[in-house]
């Protein structure tokens, strides 16, 4: 856009600004930099990592900020239909026993906590928790939670329903 603009070639550079405008907007949906890293990392160039303060995009904004990426083309649109998608996907169990009662909380892979069993949500040590998988079916990863000894808790994100 600033290339075209230098060229005088201002025709481009309002077509270019008009087409990533609601990239630009979806920045500021949340406290940077989280739809920035978000971003970065649905196009598979960083992992999704945050420390404290930092948390997590909820998964509202998150929604938002990758439909808006998938419009301006930056992230592929998923072309296998949702139910199939649902069909194959793989599931993680996300095991935590730092606060509280020991518990296990199902996830789709494609899940924005999950992040294919590498995401930890925000103030979780690693000492004090994991993740299992991945699971080929819904059955097989609730089955697991039942063989997982102390867990007090089972419970299934909303990305599995």
């Amino acid at each position: 856009m600033t290339r075209a603009a230098l060229h005088n070639d201002w025709d481009a550079a309002r077509k270019l600004h008009r087409k990533y405008l609601p990239l630009m907007q979806a920045n500021f949906i949340e406290s940077n930099p989280l739809p920035v890293k978000a971003a970065l990392a649905m196009m598979g160039k960083i992992e999704e990592v945050y420390r404290l303060p930092l948390l997590p995009m909820r998964r509202d904004t998150r929604s938002k900020l990758q439909k808006v990426m998938g419009d301006v083309g930056l992230v592929t649109k998923p072309t296998v239909p949702v139910a199939a998608a649902a069909a194959s996907s793989e599931f993680f169990v996300y095991e935590n026993w730092a606060a509280g009662p020991h518990k296990a909380v199902l996830h789709r892979a494609n899940c924005g906590q999950c992040n294919s069993g590498k995401g930890r949500p925000a103030g979780h040590d690693p000492n004090h928790s994991r993740w299992h998988g991945p699971y080929g079916s819904l059955g097989e990863a609730r089955e697991a939670t039942h063989q997982m000894p102390g867990v007090l808790i089972r419970s299934e994100c909303k990305c599995v329903a």
